[in-house]
């Protein structure tokens, strides 16, 4: 009985080790498609000199080794049922040289992802041999998702495009391509994200793109497009439109108001007429900036903004009443710097908001104490306007602060003490105003600032030794004031990031330690 047990398991033994055996040699990937890629990787040189926009960057094709199964080879990726490739992916991969018609990647007709973006794909050193996205790129019939971005490629978009069914997602964003869109995408009925954004495409905006019945996201910022066409149709798909940094102008908004879903809107950098309304009751982000626009847009109906920027235009006058007393509480980002905006600050009612800034401006008056309140602020920038009086105390008491910038403004009275609930500042930057008194030693508890700016006031106070202990202090600028007496330290007081250091215009005396200059 023993040895017929024994007899049995050696004959196991011998059996799974030739099965082992063979299906160790066997390989999932099929040998002409395993061909067609290392036939596409031969016709492509490495170089890691053009990929600056990429976080990380390696040859995924260095490691390719035709005796290893092709679906294990980095970032092909195959049908595990019929071994077919169906991805490729080697977005980063230090690839340059142009991509030729009959290039063997055409062969791969199962192929449903095929990602290149971010390599170098103009390179030819044959003059005049521009790369551009060949025709044949039409022959991948399977393909869902396509992302060429990054490539520098030029020319035209091929019209065989038009071939790609099954499409839903087409990235040909930052390289050169030129001329107007052509009539291929009325096709791909399926296209859910669409970006030809950061190209050099021109004329008119067709109307049929804003049509595509399953179009979620239109990214067609950066470009040199003149006109939008006129009467878009409905639809209830499109929530993403990015316009910015065209050449648009005219009172086009009438014709986006059938996209009635719009949650993001961008038409920043335009040549826009004044005085629209903006009527998409689901927006969340609109950008205005650069848009020459005289006044205030009304945006009575948009109650779900998160973020609104007009910055860079040529508003004047003071901030409309209905403005300021929108509520909108989600509201995270309010930029209406770069304008010519005059008048007093009303009560604010934007609790949620993240980040304000009003920098260069006319505002004038007392800050009003809503400012104060909002919980949940980060960055406020109020500089280079007129606004005056003392800065209450409560503004050191904001818990979330990272950057406060009041420089070039009239207020006086003392330093506010700061960082009395938080120690997230890391730049202060309060100077060309009148403030007076000493530094407050509540600076003490900022023990994440990088920068410290209160030149060109009238501040009364020794040299600020124990700023030293601040160990990410970068910059301090204590210039024209009325500091005096020594500058001494201690060897705690040693400022051991210090960069840059402006103490002129005061009324120091002595010597300056050299402990201040070792790093």
């Amino acid at each position: 009985m023993a040895s017929f047990f024994f007899f049995y398991s050696l004959l196991c033994f011998v059996f799974l080790s030739q099965s082992f055996s063979s299906s160790s040699v066997h390989h999932l990937c099929s040998p002409s498609e395993a061909s067609d890629l290392f036939q596409f990787k031969k016709a492509f040189g490495i170089s890691d000199d053009y990929f600056s926009q990429c976080r990380t960057s390696f040859s995924k094709t260095t490691s390719w080794n035709e005796s290893r199964d092709c679906c294990t080879w980095d970032g092909v990726t195959c049908d595990l049922l019929t071994g077919r490739v169906i991805g490729l992916d080697l977005s980063c991969s230090q690839l340059y040289r142009i991509i030729h018609p009959n290039s063997s990647l055409f062969q791969l007709h199962h192929l449903q992802r095929l990602n290149l973006a971010n390599n170098f794909l103009n390179y030819s050193s044959i003059p005049n041999d521009i790369g551009q996205i060949p025709n044949s790129v039409g022959n991948l019939i399977q393909i869902r998702e396509l992302d060429l971005h990054g490539n520098h490629f030029a020319g035209h978009i091929p019209s065989t495009i038009s071939n790609l069914k099954q499409l839903t997602f087409l990235d040909l964003s930052s390289n050169s391509l030129g001329g107007e869109i052509p009539n291929v995408f009325s096709n791909l009925q399926e296209l859910v994200v669409l970006d030809l954004s950061d190209n050099s495409l021109n004329g008119t905006i067709p109307s049929w793109v804003f049509s595509l019945p399953s179009l979620n996201i239109l990214n067609l910022h950066h470009n040199q497009f003149t006109r939008v066409a006129d009467e878009l149709k409905t639809n209830p798909t499109l929530e993403r439109l990015d316009l910015s940094h065209n050449q648009l102008s005219g009172p086009f908004l009438q014709s986006l108001e059938n996209l009635f879903n719009l949650i993001f809107l961008g038409l920043s950098s335009n040549n826009m007429d004044a005085g629209v309304n903006i009527t998409f009751p689901s927006l969340a982000y609109l950008s205005l900036s650069s848009w020459e626009l005289k006044a205030f847009l009304h945006l009575r109906n948009s109650k779900t903004l998160k973020y609104l920027d007009l910055s860079n235009n040529k508003i004047d006058g003071p901030i409309p009443n209905w403005f300021n007393g929108m509520r909108w509480d989600s509201l995270l980002l309010l930029k209406l710097s770069y304008n010519s905006l005059t008048g007093h600050i009303e009560q604010l009612h934007y609790h949620s908001l993240d980040y304000l800034d009003l920098k260069f401006n006319l505002l004038q008056g007392r800050l009003p104490s809503s400012i104060y309140k909002l919980k949940n602020l980060t960055l406020l920038d109020l500089s280079h306007n007129h606004f005056n009086e003392s800065v209450p105390h409560c503004l050191g008491s904001m818990t979330w602060v990272k950057v406060l910038n009041l420089r070039r403004n009239n207020f006086a009275s003392s330093l506010p003490p700061l960082c009395t609930q938080s120690a997230l500042l890391y730049t202060i930057a309060l100077n060309g105003n009148r403030f007076e008194g000493p530094i407050p030693m509540s600076l003490l508890k900022c023990n994440r600032l990088e920068i410290f700016n209160v030149g060109n006031n009238a501040i009364n106070d020794t040299f600020p030794a124990w700023l030293g202990t601040l160990e990410w202090l970068l910059v301090l600028i204590l210039k024209s004031n009325k500091f005096h007496g020594p500058i001494s330290t201690r060897p705690k007081f040693c400022f051991p990031k210090l960069r840059i250091f402006d103490l002129s215009h005061n009324e120091f005396n002595g010597s300056l330690p050299a402990e201040v200059f070792k790093t």
